[in-house]
C-alpha cells in the first residue's frame, strides 16, 4: 500500500455520495496500491472489474456478483482508467449504490485528478503521517480552485497555517526576473511596493543559490543580504526561501517569514524543500494552463528552442543547421536538368532479304555482323527444281516450234494460230522460271552491315516464300531510339540536344538531336514509356545497329533541389489529387 495514493484516493471520493468502496490499481501490479475507506480490505470484485478495464482501456461497469445466499447485491461495479499519454497508468475501481452507469462528471473528475498521480507517486514525499496529510491539503489547494490566482492564494495560505508563518509569498520567474503572484491571507497586494521588492529580491537570492536560503543562518555561512534586508526593514525575526523547479529548471520560489523568533533551522528548510519537490511541477502546470493559447504556443516554442540549444542537443542542432545550409545551397544552385532513359541504335534504313520461293537453303556466305557491299552474295536457295522445270519448258517450246513450222508448210492457218498461242504461253513460263532462278541468289541491295540473319547452321532447311532470311542496314545512317518515361515526356521537345553513351563504349559521349516524338504510349515490363527518335550530330565508324546504352536529353536549367525532389513532389501531388473529393 502507498500512503500518498491512499490520501489521493480519499480526497477523490470523500465528497461523492453513493460510493461505498474504491481501490487504486497500478499497471502490472496484482495488488491494489490503495483502498478506501478501509485501507486493509481490498475486495475481489474490484480486482475483477479493474482487470477488465485494463484490458478494454475504457470505463467499465457491471452488476455486482451474487452474495453467499445467491441473492442479487444492490449497486454496480465501476472502473475508470487513468492514462498517461497513450500508456495505461492505473485504474480506479469502485462499488456504488447507483444502478445506472457512471456519470460523465465522475469520469472527468477521476481523469483530471489522475493527471497529478504520476507526480505524487514519483516524488520524495515525507514519510510522516502529518506531512502526508499536509501534502494532500497543499495539492488539493492547487488543484481544486478553477481560477489560478485563487489556487495560488489557497496554497500560500495553507502553507502559512501549517508552518506557523506570519507570511508566505509565491513568485514565478518571468524573463529571468521574479514576479510576485500571491501573498498569504492577502487577496490584494502591490508587488511594486518596498515590501514586494524586498520579497522578490529574497526569492531571487534563493534561485541564484539553487537551494534553500534562511536568515539568520549558521555563523560560518556567507551572509544573505536580501534576506537580512527583508527581515531588518520589515520587522521579521527570520525568513526562509525555497526555489521551485520543474523539469530541471527554476520556475519560481516560496518565501516564508516569521515575525517572532522561530527556529527556522535546517530541519524547517529541508521540510520546505521536500514540499517544493512536489509543488514545483504542480504550480508550473497550473501556471501554464492559465496562460492564453498564444502564450502557451510561444512558451512551447521557447522550451523547444532551449532544449535544442542545450549541450546534449548540440550535435543534433549542428546537424540540423548543416542540413538547412545544404538545402539552401541546393535550392539556389542552378544546373542543367537532363532526362535519362534506355537507348538503342537502329539503322535509318533497314532492308529485309526474304525467300523468293518455297525451297531449301543451299548456301550461306554471310551472317549477322558482316560488312557487305552492294551486289555481294549473302546466300542461295537450291534451284534444282527450277532448272528441271526450265528444261521441261525448253523442250516443250522446241516441240511446239517444230509443229508450228509443219502447220505453216501445210498452209493450215487455224492450226498455226493455235500453235503460235501455245508457243507464247510456253515462252512466258520460261521467262517466269528464269526470273525465279535469278532470284535464288540472295545479294546485298547496298553497302552496309548484316544486322540479322545466319543461315550457316540451316543449310538444307526448308523455307517458305516471304520468310525473312537477312536484314541489311547502312553503315553511315543511324537513328537513336530513346524510351522516355511517361512522367518526363512533357519536358521533351523537338530540337533538344543531348548525349548518348553506349554499353560497348562507356567512355565516349555521342551528341544527339531530338527529331521525333511518337505520340503513343508503349506498355512494357510494368512501365509506360514513349518512343523518342533522335539522330547523331557526327558520324562514328565504330557504331553498329543494335547497340544499347543510356541517353540523356537536356531540357533546361533547374535548381539542384528541384531536380532531386520533383519526382517525389509530383507523385505526392497526384496521390493528393486522387485522394481529395
Amino acid at each position: 500500500m502507498l500512503p500518498i495514493a491512499g490520501l489521493w484516493l480519499a480526497r477523490c471520493f470523500e465528497e461523492i455520495d453513493g460510493i461505498q468502496a474504491a481501490a487504486l490499481f497500478m499497471q502490472g501490479a496484482p495488488e491494489p496500491a490503495a483502498c478506501w475507506p478501509d485501507p486493509d480490505d481490498p475486495q475481489s470484485e474490484l480486482v475483477e472489474v479493474a482487470s477488465a478495464s485494463f484490458a478494454a482501456r475504457r470505463a467499465t461497469t457491471r452488476p455486482r456478483a451474487k452474495d453467499e445466499n445467491g441473492e442479487e447485491r444492490a449497486g454496480r461495479l465501476m472502473a475508470i482508467p487513468i492514462e498517461l499519454g497513450r500508456r495505461s497508468l492505473a485504474v480506479v475501481a469502485m462499488t456504488c449504490r447507483l444502478d445506472e452507469d457512471p456519470s460523465q462528471a465522475l469520469i472527468d473528475r477521476i481523469e483530471a485528478a489522475g493527471r497529478w498521480l504520476p507526480i505524487l507517486l514519483s516524488s520524495d514525499i515525507p514519510k510522516h503521517d502529518a506531512d502526508h496529510e499536509l501534502m494532500t491539503r497543499l495539492v488539493t489547494s492547487v488543484l481544486e480552485p478553477k481560477d489560478a490566482s485563487a489556487a495560488y492564494l489557497a496554497l500560500v495560505s495553507e502553507l502559512a497555517t501549517a508552518l506557523g508563518c506570519d507570511r508566505v509569498s509565491l513568485g514565478f520567474c518571468h524573463d529571468q526576473l521574479i514576479e510576485l503572484e500571491a501573498v498569504s491571507h492577502s487577496a490584494r497586494f502591490d508587488p511594486r511596493t518596498r515590501l514586494g521588492r524586498a520579497i522578490t529580491a529574497a526569492m531571487e537570492e534563493a534561485i541564484d543559490a539553487e537551494s534553500s536560503v534562511r536568515w539568520p543562518g549558521e555563523a560560518e555561512q556567507a551572509p544573505h543580504r536580501a534576506h537580512a534586508s527583508l527581515c531588518q526593514s520589515h520587522e521579521m525575526a527570520c525568513a526562509v526561501s525555497v526555489p521551485l523547479a520543474a523539469q530541471g529548471e527554476a520556475v519560481g520560489a516560496i518565501c516564508a517569514e516569521y515575525r517572532t523568533h522561530h527556529p527556522a533551522g535546517p530541519m524547517t528548510a529541508a521540510r520546505m524543500e521536500r514540499f517544493a519537490t512536489i509543488l514545483g511541477p504542480l504550480v508550473a502546470l497550473r501556471r501554464d494552463q492559465a496562460l492564453p493559447v498564444m502564450h502557451r504556443i510561444a512558451h512551447g516554442l521557447m522550451d523547444g528552442w532551449r532544449d535544442w540549444m542545450s549541450t546534449r542537443r548540440r550535435t543534433r542542432l549542428v546537424l540540423v543547421l548543416a542540413g538547412f545550409l545544404v538545402m539552401s545551397f541546393l535550392a539556389v544552385l542552378p544546373r542543367t536538368h537532363r532526362i535519362a532513359s534506355p537507348a538503342r541504335l537502329e539503322g535509318l534504313v533497314q532492308r529485309a532479304i526474304v525467300a523468293p520461293i518455297d525451297g531449301f537453303i543451299a548456301e550461306s556466305r554471310a551472317r549477322a555482323g558482316d560488312i557487305v557491299g552492294q551486289g555481294d552474295i549473302l546466300g542461295a536457295i537450291d534451284d534444282t527444281d527450277l532448272r528441271l522445270e526450265l528444261r521441261k519448258w525448253t523442250a516443250r517450246s522446241a516441240q511446239l516450234n517444230k509443229e508450228y513450222r509443219v502447220a505453216l508448210a501445210a498452209r493450215d492457218r487455224s492450226e498455226a494460230s493455235i500453235l503460235r498461242a501455245r508457243l507464247a504461253q510456253c515462252q512466258a513460263e520460261l521467262d517466269r522460271v528464269e526470273e525465279q532462278l535469278s532470284r535464288t541468289v540472295l545479294v546485298a541491295p547496298f553497302d552496309g552491315i548484316v544486322a540479322k540473319g545466319d543461315l550457316s547452321r540451316s543449310l538444307g532447311s526448308p523455307v517458305q516464300r516471304g520468310d525473312v532470311l537477312f536484314e541489311v542496314a547502312p553503315l553511315d545512317q543511324y537513328r537513336i531510339v530513346l524510351e522516355i518515361d511517361e512522367t518526363e515526356i512533357d519536358e521533351i521537345e523537338l530540337g533538344q540536344h543531348g548525349s548518348l553513351r553506349l554499353t560497348a563504349q562507356p567512355g565516349q559521349d555521342l551528341a544527339l538531336i531530338v527529331e521525333r516524338v511518337v505520340p503513343v504510349a508503349i506498355s512494357e515490363d510494368g512501365r509506360n514509356y514513349f518512343r523518342v527518335e533522335a539522330k547523331l550530330e557526327e558520324h562514328v565508324d565504330s557504331l553498329r545497329p543494335g547497340m544499347e546504352g543510356v541517353g540523356k536529353i537536356d531540357v533546361g536549367r533547374r535548381s539542384q533541389l528541384w531536380i532531386l525532389t520533383h519526382p517525389l513532389v509530383d507523385w505526392f501531388r497526384l496521390r493528393l489529387w486522387a485522394w481529395l473529393p
